[in-house]
């Protein structure tokens, strides 16, 4: 089966990122600052501006929906319940692979073709800032507690890390970096690397050195997320599986098979949800199980991405037909 990442580095790439839920396609869990007062839902599937190639979704605290539009050069953002664009960030972009949030509540977004990652303040569609050095086709993003951006350089094949409000490269982490296609960070601040060469690279806060190398069944892994305990989940493009490792551990716990994992999260009662991509499904699991507790297919076609707001609302990014569909919590029906 061809890997994913090969698909996704042509032309698909999309990821959410969930404030008030887990983590999700190689996103950290964050809690960005809203530009926005309200917390009302989104409405029930929102269509991209651009409906280009590589639409990356990402819904944050304050309810507004922010939609990376990867051939059309364009982040494009919509109020709570609206369909209507808010506003359109054009400025500074060339090919958004990837968004970020720091506790400022400023928005990163790493552009994969000029190399760059451009901020942007809250509310703003004006470049605030662009991050250049270091930067070599950047594919994932991340931001740990102390506001810490961390650049994942599929190109360069190192993972760099600026100060909160810097563009100057903080550290480079090369050792064990190999086409790093997606990035975490746990509770305590380790560092989390999926590789092209089938493992993940867990790194000690403020360290370049690798800390653990896990390699047991990482098989083209495209997402990583955490639940509630600590234990790393892993979902493996070319196995069909998504594995789970104890918090400090390299061994297998457990291993969920699932068709063509792409992106994972979680709400807050711990269940998971899986993308299928393949399969046009998302799968939901209860805290610890493997075993499938609901299968959501009513309106989902070829997701890439998924996250989980406060109230529990699911947000899956259906690449194949360009919209967002909303699912209350416990539900699989559109919301």
């Amino acid at each position: 089966m061809k890997h994913l990442r090969n698909l996704v580095g042509a032309c698909l790439s999309a990821a959410l990122l969930a404030a008030c839920g887990g983590g999700s396609n190689g996103l950290s869990p964050s809690t960005p600052t809203s530009d926005a007062a309200s917390s009302a839902a989104a409405g029930s599937a929102l269509l991209p501006a651009t409906a280009g190639a590589n639409g990356l979704y990402t819904w944050y605290a304050g309810a507004n929906l922010y939609v990376a539009n990867y051939s059309g050069n364009t982040v494009t953002v919509y109020a709570p319940g609206s369909t209507a664009v808010l506003r359109t960030i054009s400025a500074g972009l060339n090919r958004p692979s990837a968004l970020a949030v720091g506790g400022s509540g400023n928005l990163y977004v790493a552009n994969h073709n000029s190399s760059t990652v451009t901020v942007y303040a809250p509310g703003h569609t004006a470049v605030l800032q662009t991050i250049s050095a270091g930067v070599n086709g950047p594919w994932a993003l991340a931001v740990d507690g102390s506001g810490k951006l961390y650049v994942a350089n599929y190109a360069g094949n190192t993972v760099t890390v600026y100060a909160s409000g810097s563009t100057a490269v903080l550290q480079t982490i090369s050792t064990g970096v190999n086409a790093p296609f997606a990035l975490a960070v746990d509770g305590v601040g380790r560092l989390y690397v999926a590789n092209g060469n089938n493992t993940v690279t867990v790194y000690a806060p403020g360290h370049t050195a690798v800390l653990q190398t896990i390699s047991a069944g990482v098989s083209g892994p495209d997402a990583l997320a955490f639940d509630g305990f600590g234990n790393l989940y892993v979902s493996n493009a070319n196995s069909n599986t998504v594995r789970v490792y104890a918090p400090g551990h390299t061994a297998v716990l457990k291993t969920i098979s699932v068709n063509t994992p792409i992106a994972l999260a979680f709400d807050g009662f711990g269940k998971l949800y899986v993308a299928n991509n393949n399969g046009n499904a998302v799968t939901v699991y209860a805290s610890g199980s493997t075993a499938v507790l609901q299968t959501i297919s009513t309106g989902v076609n070829a997701p890439f991405a998924l996250a989980v707001d406060g109230f529990g609302k699911l947000f899956v990014a259906n690449y194949g037909g360009k919209t967002v569909t909303v699912y209350a919590s416990g539900s699989t029906a559109v919301l």
